[in-house]
């Protein structure tokens, strides 16, 4: 990976430094505060589910203390409750699906599962665990990052 991308996560996504240069992001940010709901709905989500697929795995270019606003309700109280560890592989509880590869597949990473990765990497007092969610996000911002250096080249 680039080193560019390296810094970028960093700065800006561990660093919790927002990149007001880029305006999508300003937008981004305007709609997770106007949108978001005051608690957790039926389904254990903060956001109704059309604003989730709408913004889907761009919360990755987000600050880390920003996406842990997409948590569920489940691992939230998980996670709060010092009930949650986690191991090499995600479980089905934080990503949403069964074990997956740390690749940005568009199908199973979303929002809410990078909002709890978000979530446990902010707020979990198991050193082990803050570190694996942090190489999850790293993984998948990387991944992200890769994917628009191509697409704009």
């Amino acid at each position: 990976m680039l080193q560019e991308h390296k810094d970028y996560i960093e700065k800006m996504i561990f660093g919790n430094e927002i990149d007001d240069t880029l305006p999508a992001i300003a937008t981004m940010l305007e709609q997770i505060v106007t949108k978001k709901k005051p608690t957790f709905d039926s389904n254990g989500l903060s956001y109704d589910l059309d604003f989730l697929e709408e913004i889907s795995y761009g919360i990755l270019v987000l600050p880390i203390d920003i996406q842990t606003h997409f948590v569920d309700e489940q691992t939230k109280m998980l996670v709060d409750n010092n009930q949650l560890t986690m191991e090499d592989d995600l479980s089905e509880d934080i990503i949403g699906s069964e074990s997956i590869s740390r690749q940005l597949d568009e199908n199973l990473v979303n929002a809410t599962s990078i909002g709890n990765i978000a979530y446990v990497y902010e707020y979990t007092k198991d050193a082990r665990t803050k570190e694996i969610a942090k190489q999850w996000i790293t993984a998948f911002a990387e991944q992200l990052m890769i994917k628009f250096s191509k697409n704009n080249n």
